[in-house]
């Protein structure tokens, strides 16, 4: 997804590398996505 909205930088966080750390960062990551939306 970070690629099609244009976030390839997501891909190399750490916060958002495996699914757990998305869950963890969940608040964060869907603000993020919101935001290229």
């Amino acid at each position: 997804m970070a690629k099609v909205i244009g976030a390839e930088w997501m891909i190399e966080d750490p916060r958002f590398m495996k699914g757990e750390d998305r869950l963890k960062h969940r608040q964060e990551f869907n603000q993020i996505i919101e935001e290229y939306l």
